[in-house]
């Protein structure tokens, strides 16, 4: 990483070696082993100081397709207070470049969002619990078989955030996460999302999966009784700090798994008070128009929304 906007070295050193530090611990986290060197470092660009915590990182995939190309062209440009941008800033920014150097290709936006958010500090993790329920109970739910399919943010931004967030962290919360990874590569290889449910997670399919979470946020959202790793749930312990040894990413296959078939997906989601929502139908959004007004904007890309530049 270089650091760029501060004038004070004792700062760039800081954010240096945090970045440099989160690098390393986030990527062990997720993928069970560090990530190798990039062809150039990122440029980080900060504006430190009493101001609404936001970012935005760019890079650019050589190819679309899952596993198959590469990713270069790093630039991150964030902004808040100190805490905040070492706590929630670029712990979310930095799990975007992971994702993107290990998948090597545009993520759905649930997992790439929700995925981000879940190593957030406790208080901004919190806060999108908080906003789920709200959400949910004021039908803006987005129904799972929609939400898989989301390649770009829908206009109610904040409840794909809330809610990518809450599926991340219910599944991890089971199987730890580098199973999480593994489910992830294949649902992103087939598109296949309902049979790689239901082979990682033994759901019959997404509706499943959409009634069990749903219960699972009604109860509050409980630890599991037979947690494999440490869960990713509120707490005084952070994401990185709850490395385990979990069962490391499994290579990319050669070819595709077999398709298992997916039985009828739920189209609407049921909130904790039993209202039934209706299906939503997503519009593209324009990066710099994402998040509505003032909204509960998260912690990062409340700025300008992590845009995939594509060769």
């Amino acid at each position: 990483f270089t650091i760029h906007g501060t004038n004070s070295p004792e700062l760039a050193k800081h954010f240096g070696d945090t970045a440099e530090q989160l690098r390393h611990d986030l990527a062990i986290l997720w993928l069970g082993t560090p990530l190798p060197q990039w062809s150039a470092p990122c440029s980080i660009h900060f504006t430190v100081g009493d101001i609404g915590a936001g970012g935005a990182t760019s890079f650019t995939f050589t190819d679309e397709l899952p596993f198959s190309g590469e990713v270069f062209g790093w630039e991150m440009k964030i902004q808040g207070n100190f805490e905040s941008l070492t706590t929630a800033v670029l712990p979310h920014e930095i799990t975007h470049m992971i994702f993107a150097s290990y998948f090597r290709c545009p993520l759905p936006r649930w997992l790439d969002e929700g995925g981000a958010t879940s190593v957030e500090n406790d208080m901004e993790r919190a806060n999108h619990r908080r906003q789920l329920n709200r959400f949910l109970r004021t039908q803006r739910g987005i129904p799972f078989n929609t939400m898989v399919k989301l390649r770009d943010y829908p206009n109610d931004v904040m409840s794909l955030y809330a809610q990518g967030f809450s599926v991340v962290e219910f599944l991890i919360a089971q199987r730890g996460h580098h199973h999480f990874i593994n489910f992830a590569a294949d649902g992103i290889r087939d598109s296949n999302w309902g049979r790689a449910v239901q082979m990682y997670y033994d759901y019959e399919n997404l509706g499943d999966l959409q009634l069990q979470w749903t219960a699972w946020v009604a109860d509050g959202c409980p630890a599991f009784d037979s947690l494999q790793n440490a869960p990713l749930l509120a707490g005084d312990t952070s994401a990185i700090e709850q490395v385990s040894h979990e069962t490391q990413p499994q290579p990319v296959l050669a070819s595709p798994l077999p398709k298992i078939g997916m039985n009828a997906e739920l189209d609407s989601i049921i909130a904790p008070s039993q209202l039934r929502s209706t299906p939503f139908t997503p519009k593209p959004a324009s990066p710099t128009s994402a998040h509505p007004g003032q909204e509960g904007i998260p912690a990062s890309d409340n700025q300008v929304l992590l845009e995939w530049k594509r060769l």
